[in-house]
């Protein structure tokens, strides 16, 4: 998990736990999102919704191609 989106729910008491179990998916799937193996706007947007920040602050920045 990045330390960004790790940092911003410990701030908001909000578990990988409490995700999975209010979106009726497994905790392993909730932490391979956060860890980038799997994929799931719909987890981010939980996340974000629960915590008060954008989308876009939980995703990581794109690179632009050289």
């Amino acid at each position: 998990m990045t330390k960004k989106i790790q940092r911003i729910m410990r701030k908001h008491n909000l578990t990988q736990r409490r995700i999975a179990r209010d979106l009726g998916v497994t905790e392993t799937w909730v932490s391979l999102v956060l860890h980038r193996k799997g994929k799931s706007m719909r987890v981010i947007r939980e996340i974000a919704r629960r915590t008060s920040s954008r989308v876009e602050e939980l995703l990581p920045q794109n690179r632009k191609a050289a």
